[in-house]
C-alpha cells in the first residue's frame, strides 16, 4: 500500500474530493475552513453553536465582530496561522464557544466547535462520543465483526486476485502519559487535546477506514481487507510522527506523544477478539520500549503474555506459601574496619521455575499491587532477623516506591519495630529516586514520620538517575549509598572526582556514605582513602542465608581481633 493520503483536501483546485464534515453527528460542530474563515463545508450543529448568520454568510471571520475582547484577535491569528490551536471566545453575553483548529492539506482548516458549559469529563460510551464526535466502544463489536466478515468474503471470493485479500488490520492508539496532563493541568486541557488528537487523526485516515474512541485516551482506527503489512507500519509511523508536534491549548504549548499497536487479521486471529488482543498485546509492547512509537504485533508475545499471567498468579500465590526469603549482605564500616550491618535482598524459590530472579518478579509485584503485602513481610522479616543479631548491627530494606501510595508504610515500619524488639536506630529503609517523583509530597510526609520514629532513611543508587541536590535538601535523608558503577568501572581521574564529590556532599549535609559492589582490596582502599563511611560488596561476602549471618558475624570479630578487616 501506498502511503494512505487524508480523505480531506484535493491535490488541486481541480479535485473535489475535500473532506465533506456535513454528516458528522454529535453535539460538536465541524467546518472546514479556507482563507480568513471562509467555510467550504460544515455539519447542521455548527448553525446551532455559532449561529445561522456565520453559516448564511459562510465566512467565520464574521465572528470578529461580535466577538468580546482580546478572543476577537485570537480567532483571527487561528483562522490565519498553521498550528493547532484552541481558543474560547465570547460570542454573546455570557454565551462561549470553544474552538479548536487544526490544519488539513491546501492550506484548509478544520474546526470543531463546543459548548465547554456542556463539555463532560466522564468516560462514558455516551460521553467519548459526545467528546470527540467519534464512533465509541458500543460499536466496536460491530466493527470488527464487519472486518471479520469482509475478510472472510474475500478469502472466498473465487474470482480473487489480489495476494493481500483478507489483510484487514486495526491500530489501537494510546496517548502518552495522559493521565498526567489531566492531573497536572485538568480535565478541561485533557479534553481539549483529544479533541486536536481527533483532529490530526482524521486528517490521515480516508472514508474506507473507521476511527473510534474506545477509551479515556484510547483510539482504534480499522483498516479495509486491501491493506499490505508495509503500508500499514508507515500509517503507524506516520501517526507517531504526527501527533508528536506540539499542541498549542489557550496560548499554551502542550507536547505529548502516541503509543500504537498494529493487528492483522490472518491465521493467528482469525476473529475480533483475537485482532484486538493482539493489538493490545502489541500496544503494551510499544509502551514498554519506551512509548512514542508503534510496533506489530509478532507471536511470541502472545506467548509472553501467557507466561506473565501465570507469573502473576504464581506471585499473588507465593506470600502465603512461603516461597518467599531474604538473604542477606554485610556492610563494613570503613572508620573502625568492623561489620556494620547487613541489607537485606528480597528471593523467590518457586517450586517449578527455580530461583526466579528479582528483576523479573519485582516490576510485575508493583504493577500488580502485590509489592505492597511483600515489602509489609520483607520489613517485619528483616527486623524479626536483626533481633538475632548483636545490638550494634543495622538492617537495611529497599522500600518501592508504590509502598507509599496507600500511606501505610509508617504503621508497617512501626509494628515491625514493636513485634521484633528492635532500636528504630536499627532500622534503614533505602528508597530509590523513583520516589521522588512518584507522589512526592506522599513521599516526604511518610519519610518525615518515619524519621520521627528514629529509623534512618538512605537515597539508592545515587549518581545514576536524575537525583539533585534539591531533593537531598528537601528530604529527610540519612545516608546516600553510592551506586557500584561508580566503583567497578574503570578508574580515572573523573570517576574518582565523582565519587570524592558525593562524599564530600553526603558530608556536608550531614549523611553518612556507602558504596556498593567492593570487588578487590584496591576499591576497597580507595573508598576508604576518600573518606567514605561504609562498604557491601563481594570482597566482604556475597549474600548468604539468614542462617549464616551468625556464624558470619562471629568470623568478623575474629578478623578483627586479629587485624584483617577485608579477609
Amino acid at each position: 500500500m501506498s502511503q494512505p493520503q487524508p480523505a480531506c483536501l484535493p491535490e488541486t483546485a481541480g479535485q473535489a474530493h475535500e473532506l465533506d464534515v456535513s454528516s458528522f453527528s454529535g453535539p460538536a460542530g465541524y467546518a472546514v475552513l479556507g482563507h480568513e474563515g471562509r467555510l467550504y463545508s460544515s455539519n447542521p450543529q455548527l448553525a446551532v453553536l455559532l449561529g445561522d448568520a456565520v453559516v448564511v454568510s459562510g465566512r467565520l471571520d464574521s465572528l470578529c465582530q461580535n466577538g468580546h475582547g482580546p478572543s476577537a484577535a485570537e480567532l483571527m491569528q487561528s483562522l490565519t496561522g498553521t498550528d493547532d490551536s484552541t481558543i474560547t471566545l465570547e460570542i454573546a453575553d455570557g454565551v462561549t464557544r470553544q474552538l479548536q483548529f487544526g490544519p488539513l492539506r491546501a492550506h484548509r482548516r478544520l474546526l470543531i466547535v463546543s459548548d465547554p458549559h456542556h463539555i463532560s469529563v466522564q468516560t462514558s460510551a455516551l460521553e467519548q462520543d459526545t467528546l470527540t464526535g467519534l464512533a465509541n466502544r458500543h460499536q466496536l463489536n460491530e466493527i470488527l465483526s464487519r472486518l471479520e466478515s469482509e475478510r472472510a468474503a474475500a478469502q472466498s471470493a473465487p474470482t480473487a486476485t489480489n495476494g493481500n485479500a483478507g489483510n484487514a488490520a486495526i491500530l489501537l492508539i494510546d496517548i502518552d502519559r495522559f493521565k498526567q496532563i489531566n492531573d497536572t493541568l485538568g480535565h478541561a486541557t485533557g479534553d481539549s487535546l483529544l479533541r486536536l488528537v481527533t483532529g490530526r487523526l482524521r486528517r490521515v485516515t480516508r472514508e474506507t477506514d473507521q476511527l473510534m474512541r474506545v477509551g479515556g485516551d484510547e483510539f482504534l482506527l480499522a483498516l479495509p481487507c486491501d491493506e499490505e503489512p508495509g503500508g500499514v507500519e508507515q500509517l503507524a509511523i506516520r501517526i507517531v510522527e504526527l501527533i508528536s508536534r506540539p499542541f498549542l491549548i489557550n496560548g499554551q504549548q502542550l507536547n505529548t506523544g502516541v503509543s500504537i499497536g498494529i493487528a492483522w487479521f490472518d491465521d493467528e486471529a482469525e476473529d475480533g477478539a483475537t485482532l484486538l488482543q493482539h493489538a493490545d498485546l502489541a500496544l503494551q509492547k510499544a509502551k514498554v520500549s519506551g512509548r512514542n512509537q508503534a510496533c506489530a504485533f509478532q507471536s511470541y508475545m502472545a506467548q509472553e503474555a501467557l507466561q506473565r499471567r501465570a507469573l502473576e498468579i504464581d506471585i499473588r500465590r507465593a506470600l502465603t506459601l512461603q516461597q518467599f526469603r531474604l538473604v542477606y549482605q554485610p556492610q563494613v564500616d570503613l572508620h573502625t574496619g568492623k561489620l556494620a550491618g547487613f541489607e537485606a535482598l528480597l528471593r523467590w524459590e518457586h517450586p517449578v521455575r527455580g530461583t526466579v530472579p528479582p528483576i523479573e518478579f519485582i516490576p510485575i509485584a508493583e504493577e500488580t499491587g502485590e509489592i505492597r503485602r511483600i515489602g509489609a513481610w520483607v520489613i517485619l522479616e528483616a527486623c524479626r532477623q536483626a533481633s538475632l543479631w548483636p545490638a550494634e548491627l543495622t538492617v537495611a530494606v529497599n522500600v518501592s516506591p508504590l509502598q507509599f501510595d496507600d500511606e501505610k508504610l509508617p504503621g508497617h515500619v512501626k509494628d515491625a519495630l514493636n513485634r521484633s524488639g528492635i532500636a528504630p536506630e536499627r532500622l534503614e529503609i533505602e528508597v530509590t529516586e523513583g520516589l521522588l517523583f512518584h507522589n512526592p509530597d506522599a513521599a516526604l510526609a511518610q519519610l518525615t514520620q518515619l524519621r520521627q520514629l528514629g529509623v534512618d532513611i538512605a537515597m539508592d543508587d545515587f549518581g545514576t538517575g536524575y537525583s539533585s541536590l534539591s531533593h537531598l535538601s528537601r528530604f529527610p535523608f540519612t545516608k546516600v549509598k553510592i551506586d557500584q558503577s561508580f566503583v567497578r568501572g574503570g578508574v580515572d581521574d573523573r570517576t574518582q572526582a565523582l565519587v570524592t564529590c558525593i562524599i564530600s556532599l553526603g558530608a556536608s549535609l550531614g549523611m553518612k556514605t556507602l558504596a556498593e559492589g567492593v570487588e578487590t582490596p584496591e576499591q576497597y582502599q580507595r573508598l576508604q582513602t576518600s573518606g567514605c563511611d561504609a562498604v557491601q560488596g563481594y570482597l566482604i561476602s556475597r549474600p548468604m542465608e539468614a542462617g549464616s549471618t551468625t556464624n558470619f558475624v562471629d568470623q568478623c570479630s575474629r578478623q578483627i581481633h586479629d587485624g584483617d578487616a577485608t579477609a
